[in-house]
């Protein structure tokens, strides 16, 4: 299955710590969202539901495109790389996300404006 949808660290939280439930299918992290879930002993049973996008040389060189031109983490940097690549929509709480073009964002505000 083509992954469509990538799920930034932030919204993982956000769903789980709100007993959201999230699809066990057709969504994917990118490898730093899997470390940083790792950290956290809750988040261990999410993870093996998600593909996992490790950084190749196409998202290296799109993370340092887009950190040459947006304000944003090295972290931020990569995970938009990563979506673009993979031509996913990222699902972010994160807004500065949406000012990277060629990033197809969802807000997660939408979700709690709706709750």
């Amino acid at each position: 299955m083509n992954q469509k949808i990538l799920l930034d660290t932030n919204t993982v939280t956000y769903a789980l710590n709100h007993n959201l439930t999230l699809p066990k299918k057709g969504y994917a992290i990118s490898i730093l969202t899997d470390i940083e879930l790792r950290s956290c002993d809750k988040f261990q049973n999410i993870i093996s539901h998600f593909k996992i996008y490790k950084v190749n040389k196409a998202i290296t060189k799109k993370a340092i495109e887009i950190r040459k031109n947006y304000a944003l983490s090295l972290d931020d940097s990569i995970i938009c790389a990563t979506a673009i690549i993979h031509k996913n929509l990222i699902v972010t709480q994160n807004k500065n996300l949406s000012q990277v073009s060629n990033l197809r964002t969802f807000l997660i505000t939408a979700w709690k404006d709706k709750q």
